[in-house]
């Protein structure tokens, strides 16, 4: 009931203050204010609610919103990839990095590690991985309409 009780305190604050509460929001002295059991302090133990607590509505949206575009990503890379097999490599990257995204989603519902830098670090491969395989269909379609 901990956690039950740090995700109302942190939807409260959040809907207090729509830029949540800053990065040391999960205080004795907020959870006395905005917490339905005020003396039973705990952290969030959800990356979700973490992110509402510290950051607010607007932070939530963003922190889901930089998943769905590491999605779509991942998409596009895995479909530009197929019939290209100097590509095969990045739309099996591509799927890798879609697992390990999809136990950070679910293993984070229940445990705070908002902050954790590897799955930013796999965002991060996604968009240069992006990157070159757009690079390389460009340069295979400019050849083609050349020699054509």
């Amino acid at each position: 009931m901990g956690r039950i009780n740090a995700w109302h305190f942190a939807y409260n604050l959040a809907s207090d203050n729509f830029i949540g509460g800053g990065f040391e929001a999960f205080s004795k002295d907020l959870f006395q204010v905005y917490a339905p059991n005020p003396s039973d302090f705990h952290d969030a133990h959800s990356i979700y609610f973490e992110v509402l607590g510290e950051h607010g509505f607007i932070g939530l949206v963003l922190f889901l919103l930089i998943g769905i575009l590491s999605w779509a990503n991942s998409i596009f890379i895995i479909k530009n990839s197929k019939g290209h097999p100097d590509l095969d490599w990045a739309g099996e990257l591509a799927k890798m990095i879609q697992v390990s995204l999809i136990g950070y989603a679910a293993g984070g519902a229940f445990l705070g590690m908002a902050y954790f830098d590897l799955p930013y670090h796999l965002m991060a491969l996604l968009v240069l991985t992006r990157e070159i395989v757009e690079k390389e269909i460009n340069l295979k379609l400019s050849l083609c309409e050349k020699f054509s």
